[in-house]
């Protein structure tokens, strides 16, 4: 099964990036395990990970306007 990668907004420069794409986070954290955060490859902001569920809201809410004729 192909997952497509999400695209991401950065939260401080604005930059839309592939989710793959993003760096990876700093080692040295003692989160680094379990990090939900994406760093971005602009700026090197790093993006909290949206939950699933507003992942799921955003996916409908596209499917729905996309389906509606003006």
């Amino acid at each position: 099964m192909v997952t497509e990668a999400r695209t991401v907004t950065c939260g401080f420069c604005g930059v839309a990036f592939e989710e793959d794409r993003g760096q990876p986070t700093c080692g040295r954290c003692p989160l680094s395990d379990g990090c939900h955060f994406i760093r971005c490859p602009s700026c090197g902001y790093e993006n909290p990970v949206a939950p699933a569920w507003v992942q799921r809201l955003k996916a409908w809410t596209r499917r729905t306007v996309e389906g509606r004729t003006p």
